[in-house]
């Protein structure tokens, strides 16, 4: 039986300056690396966040979506400050920002929506004062999502 033999090699991105992590050929590597040290290390993302957005604007759209929403989501940055830093994008990586962004919004109020349904039918239904059919009619959601959510609270009693 064959046995691989690995070593590894862990770097501490903290201890390489971002200059040589700009220095590398592949642009997209030095843009992920970029993030990830300082998103781990919560620097000023209005700093870091540009430039990475900067490098990774020869990648693909794909790479650039993935990248956008994992800086969005670890820069602790509120709405307004997100805006500002796609505004000073380089054109051909902010439409992709811009859309991201829209969508990582659209999907946070929809999420919203959702558990503020669930909530409100979780009290009609503790009321014990309608049915099923009363409340789905009521919050406009379907009867089985109603005796769903009813079973579930008689599961964890």
């Amino acid at each position: 039986m064959f046995m691989p033999d690995f070593d590894y090699v862990y770097h501490n991105l903290g201890e390489i300056s971002d200059h040589v992590l700009r220095m590398l050929h592949n642009k997209f590597l030095a843009a992920a690396l970029l993030a990830l040290k300082h998103s781990v290390l919560k620097d000023a993302p209005k700093v870091w966040m540009p430039l990475t957005l900067r490098l990774a604007d020869e990648a693909g759209t794909d790479l650039q979506t993935s990248l956008i929403i994992y800086i969005f989501v670890n820069s602790g940055l509120k709405r307004e400050e997100i805006l500002k830093v796609i505004n000073m994008a380089p054109v051909t990586i902010k439409k992709t920002a811009m859309t991201t962004w829209d969508y990582l919004r659209e999907e946070g109020r929809e999420l919203g929506m959702e558990q503020k349904t669930e909530k409100a039918v979780r009290n009609l239904v503790k009321q014990s004062l309608l049915s099923d059919q009363q409340i789905a009619s009521a919050l406009e959601v379907s009867i089985e999502y109603v005796s769903g959510i009813r079973q579930k609270m008689k599961d964890t009693k």
